[in-house]
């Protein structure tokens, strides 16, 4: 009775605030982790397209504002210490563990191949938070400008219904996008010089893309080349 009666006179004598007791519960932030884009081994072509519709798809749900995306280096980081050398339906089994460790609530991942003589890349959209199982997105195109349209409209479709508000696609030449993720496979590599050959073969390309042009300074800086 006495604790009780101690308390009771503390919080007379420094009552909180009226709005502090009915402020709402402000949610976090959700997380998105991009994983790496996969590709068939030897298929230099699909890697960089791939790594290139990775890039895209992660300054894309940037454009949401209500919605944080995790650093690449923080999910490579991730992959290392829970799923290491892990890929295909074994990574999908492990994905919870990836996103908690990538200080993620939300994953994607995709898997560029070539179907006959058409090119698929397969979406798993993971919410581990969310009602039923991980949502699977299909988008497949006859070359690299068809899939590139198929891929911009299919997404933005499906992060709509998943309650993600991104907005238009980052903008970017279709022809660019070998170019692009090529300088950016290089730039992966510690291959300044390289990369910088590859960005600026498609940095006057248009539209204007602010992807290709943050990523040509990135590669120039990194081998210390002389600036425009």
């Amino acid at each position: 009775l006495v604790a009780i009666a101690g308390g009771t006179a503390y919080v007379w004598r420094h009552p909180l605030p009226l709005r502090e007791l009915i402020a709402p519960v402000i949610p976090a932030t959700p997380r998105v982790a991009v994983m790496p884009f996969a590709a068939p081994d030897g298929d230099a072509e699909l890697g960089a397209l791939a790594r290139a519709f990775e890039a895209h798809v992660h300054e894309w749900l940037r454009t949401d504002p209500k919605l944080a995306v995790v650093s690449r280096e923080r999910v490579h980081d991730a992959l290392a210490r829970t799923a290491p050398g892990v890929s295909g339906d074994a990574l999908a089994k492990l994905m919870p563990n990836v996103i908690s460790a990538a200080g993620a609530t939300r994953s994607l991942v995709g898997n560029l191949k070539r179907d006959g003589s058409n090119l698929e890349l397969d979406l798993i959209w993971t919410n581990p938070d969310g009602a039923g199982t991980p949502r699977s997105i299909a988008v497949k195109g006859a070359d690299a400008a068809a899939i590139f349209a198929s891929y911009s409209k299919t997404l933005a479709d499906a992060f709509r219904s998943e309650g993600v508000r991104v907005g238009a696609p980052p903008p970017i030449a279709p022809s660019a996008l070998a170019a692009f993720g090529r300088g950016l496979v290089a730039l992966d590599q510690h291959h300044p010089e390289q990369a910088t050959t590859e960005l600026s073969a498609v940095a006057q390309t248009p539209p204007p893309s602010a992807l290709i042009a943050l990523n040509l300074l990135d590669a120039q800086e990194q081998g210390h080349q002389d600036l425009p």
